[in-house]
C-alpha cells in the first residue's frame, strides 16, 4: 500500500511548486524578492494591492514558505480583515472557490476560532 503523502509531489509544466497561502495577504519581504506572487481572483482580488497585509501573519508565514524552496509560486488569497477576523460564510465561499478552481499542489492555512457559536457550525453530525 502506498502512502499518498510519502509520494512526491507533481509540478506543473514549469517546474514550479504552486503553493496557496489563505491567510491575511502579503506585503512584499526581502526573501521574497524573487518569488512569483500572484493573487487567486477570489472576492475580487485580482492584483497584489488587494491581498495587500495590515497584520503580517501572512507575510510571516509566506516568508517561512520560501526560506528554502527556490522554484514555486504563491497564489495568496486575503481572508481576513485588518482586525484578523473572518466570518465561517467567507471561509465556506474561499473553500468553494478553491475547490473550483484549484491549481494548488500545496494549500497552507492557519486558522483559529474564538467564538463557541461559530465553532458550533464546523460540527459534523452523522
Amino acid at each position: 500500500m502506498t502512502d499518498k503523502f510519502s509520494e512526491p509531489l507533481k509540478l506543473d509544466g514549469d517546474g514550479k511548486l504552486n503553493v496557496l497561502v489563505i491567510d491575511s495577504g502579503i506585503s512584499m519581504h526581502p526573501n521574497m524578492s524573487d518569488i512569483t506572487i500572484l493573487p487567486t481572483g477570489f472576492n475580487y482580488q485580482n492584483s497584489l494591492d488587494d491581498v495587500v497585509d495590515f497584520i503580517g501573519h501572512g507575510t510571516a508565514v509566506t516568508s517561512l514558505i520560501v526560506k528554502d524552496i527556490e522554484e514555486l509560486t504563491i497564489y495568496v488569497l486575503k481572508l481576513f480583515n485588518e482586525l484578523f477576523e473572518c466570518t465561517i460564510s467567507k471561509l465556506i465561499d474561499a473553500l468553494s472557490y478553491i475547490e473550483k478552481n484549484n491549481i494548488y499542489d500545496v494549500i497552507n492555512m492557519s486558522l483559529g476560532i474564538t467564538m463557541f457559536e461559530e465553532r458550533s457550525q464546523f460540527i459534523m453530525t452523522p
